[in-house]
């Protein structure tokens, strides 16, 4: 077949020399440099900042990260299941060393499209679960992101906003990553891009900007300070617009 991303004929021998996704060589570059590991992170302003965060800062402190702690781990678990369907080796490579990112540093509606794939793999389920991750990667983290640099703006927490900074690089990759595959696909498999699944693709991005909205006004809402409601409307609002 043309299309080598999904149902080529694969040896699975590496040839990096030859890519037919020239676009990888320069993720794969990007991606290794970016690696890092928590312990490069001086912590000790944050443990002496931490009991002084006002109740609310401190709330929406420790649900923020518990959230991003949670999402990296159900991208850990999905996507070795998206290699196992892929044919194009150099991308299998970047699905892997995104894996191990994510182990480094839920929500029913990602899970559930997961679990879909888990249950029927075929072409159209796996454009939903690439866009399912091209929503988490670029959407589920950045009210999240947005409360650490706040905290840092004011003079706290800065080896959390620190973290964030990397965690924040680490997902414009990975989202590099996801776009591209999804790109790759509209040109080797047009058909799947039919005017109902781009309205299906499209209200999947709708409904992880209105998760992450009202995800941020549960978490953050006019609490705390520096930050605001409306604030967190527009921003994800203009990161939805932005995605798609």
């Amino acid at each position: 077949p043309i299309c080598r991303m999904i149902g080529g004929n694969t040896t699975n021998l590496n040839d990096f020399n030859n890519l037919r996704y020239t676009w990888v060589n320069n993720w794969y570059r990007q991606a290794m440099n970016n690696f890092w590991i928590p312990e490069e992170i001086n912590l000790s302003q944050d443990i002496k900042d931490y009991p002084n965060l006002t109740e609310n800062e401190r709330t929406a402190y420790n649900k923020i990260l518990s959230f991003l702690v949670f999402l990296d781990s159900i991208q850990t678990a999905n996507l070795p299941c998206i290699g196992e369907y892929i044919t194009a080796n150099e991308i299998n490579l970047c699905l892997s060393i995104q894996t191990f990112q994510e182990c480094v540093h839920r929500n029913t509606f990602i899970g559930d499209l997961y679990n879909e794939f888990q249950e029927k793999k075929d072409d159209f389920t796996l454009l939903k679960v690439m866009m399912a991750n091209y929503i988490l990667e670029g959407i589920y983290f950045y009210s999240g992101f947005m409360f650490f640099y706040n905290l840092s703006r004011n003079g706290k927490m800065p080896g959390s906003a620190q973290e964030i900074r990397y965690i924040n690089r680490d997902e414009n990759t990975h989202l590099w990553l996801f776009r591209n595959m999804i790109l790759e696909m509209k040109k080797e498999l047009p058909e799947l891009f039919t005017p109902e699944h781009i309205e299906i693709l499209k209200e999947m991005l709708k409904e992880g900007v209105r998760q992450e909205i009202a995800w941020g006004h549960y978490v953050i809402g006019n609490q705390i300070a520096g930050l605001t409601k409306e604030m967190i409307t527009d921003y994800i609002q203009y990161l939805g617009n932005l995605r798609f």
